[in-house]
């Protein structure tokens, strides 16, 4: 059985097609012009980076060090959004940033700052970087409002591909809410069809407004290259973890230390429902009274069906915090606060079926 492999997109050897976005109408063009997106790249492209990292070779693989490999280092590339272009905030993937020891941020105009990392998330793989004195060319974007992005939206994908920045790809929303496919604690992805490739990694996914709807993050790869199925974690999901990194620096999230199981009933017409097939002893769900055979109604007032929607709620949550929990238990229904307690970044151990293939380009010894 072939394995698909998801692939992070951090500098790789990976091609992709470019899909083309149908053009507007020629009636709502002015006379003589013919169509282009140049009016909206020109406000959007201020709000894009890109990003250079530099580190050792190795990048705490483990591997022997060989003579002169202290001297190698490895250069990546990424790019990224500006959440706050007074205090100098981007927003990227956590991955982008990955053993950096050096982290070089250029803007649109050719503005090139030394940056320091302010926080990651590893169950959202965010990250959010600083930078001091901020170019003025530096633009805030726009992000789209939650539950406005379609199937169908046509959607342009931004980034530094192969360090060619500010590329420019076209696609559509193919589909929301995409999960299941073991990148990190948080998966709620937006699937298009942009061509997204290596170097793409924390830049945007805009819609025609201008607006983001997304944070470009992986592609499918079956055979090692692109096929026109990437992943973007959505806007607004990416906006509120930026803003907490902003206050906070890194973000711990937690569990509360349930194992679920979806449940269908023998009535197609019913929807499926989430069964706690198991509460781990000490944890906040067991502090909170919960039992095996609970049948899980909601989160926070949110209905639940899958059992996905539970653990991207959790995601979310910090380290103390609470989510209220709406069972059903013998007929009755109830309320419990579960506490969010401490466990290991998710991201530690990637299930063995995925790659994350990282093409390092050595530095020359110095």
């Amino acid at each position: 059985m072939r394995h698909f492999r998801l692939v992070f997109l951090l500098l790789s050897l990976l091609l992709g097609a470019t899909p083309v976005v149908a053009a507007p109408s020629a009636a709502t063009l002015p006379r003589g012009e013919a169509p282009t997106l140049a009016p909206l790249l020109e406000r959007v492209l201020p709000g894009v980076v890109d990003i250079v990292v530099e580190g050792p070779l190795d990048r705490g693989s483990g591997a022997p060090a060989l003579a002169g490999a202290g001297k190698r280092q490895f250069e990546g590339i990424g790019a990224g959004v500006v959440l706050d272009a007074e205090r100098g905030h981007i927003l990227t993937n956590a991955h982008v940033l990955e053993a950096a020891e050096r982290i070089t941020v250029r803007s649109h105009d050719g503005h090139r700052r030394q940056a320091r990392l302010v926080g990651t998330d590893p169950s959202t793989d965010l990250a959010l970087l600083h930078i001091a004195h901020p170019p003025p060319g530096l633009r805030n974007l726009v992000w789209s409002k939650p539950g406005s992005t379609r199937v169908g939206d046509l959607v342009l994908a931004i980034g530094n591909p192969f360090g060619l920045y500010a590329s420019i790809s076209s696609g559509v929303v193919s589909a929301l809410g995409r999960q299941g496919l073991g990148i990190q604690g948080y998966e709620d992805f937006i699937q298009t069809d942009a061509a997204i490739n290596p170097g793409h990694s924390g830049g945007p996914l805009v819609n025609l407004k201008g607006e983001v709807v997304g944070i470009n993050l992986a592609i499918l790869a079956p055979g090692g290259g692109s096929i026109g199925i990437g992943f973007a974690l959505p806007g607004d999901i990416a906006r509120r973890v930026g803003l907490q990194m902003s206050a906070q620096g890194d973000l711990h999230r937690g569990r509360i230390g349930l194992l679920v199981e979806e449940q269908w009933p023998a009535d197609e017409a019913r929807p499926p429902r989430v069964l706690v097939r198991e509460v781990l002893k000490g944890s906040g769900a067991a502090r909170a009274g919960l039992r095996q055979g609970d049948v899980i109604l909601a989160a926070d007032g949110e209905a639940l069906q899958r059992s996905a929607q539970l653990r991207n709620r959790v995601a979310l949550r910090q380290v103390g915090e609470r989510l209220r929990l709406r069972l059903q238990r013998d007929g009755a229904v109830i309320d419990r606060d579960v506490e969010i307690v401490e466990e290991p970044a998710v991201m530690a151990e990637a299930p063995a079926e995925l790659d994350y293939p990282v093409a390092l380009l050595p530095a020359p010894f110095s």
